[in-house]
């Protein structure tokens, strides 16, 4: 996200969450074919997981785009 287009940077987040939630999703399917007894403790680990991440990416993009205070 920059100053310059904040659409632009917000329209890049929001794809790559929906992207990253597809993914997740994905998973979690799999996991539920494949190895049901294991659903609850990995889907909950994979969903806190990616919030975690989320958090992280927009604290790490809101500090990138907010002004410098050395250029007073």
């Amino acid at each position: 996200m920059t100053a310059d287009d904040p659409a632009l940077g917000l329209a890049r987040v929001a794809v790559t969450m929906v992207i990253r939630m597809a993914v997740v999703i994905a998973a979690l399917i799999a996991y539920y074919v494949w190895a049901r007894p294991g659903l609850v403790p990995f889907g909950a680990a994979l969903v806190t997981g990616f919030f975690v991440m989320v958090t992280v990416e927009l604290i790490t993009l809101s500090r990138r785009a907010a002004p410098s205070e050395g250029g007073r």
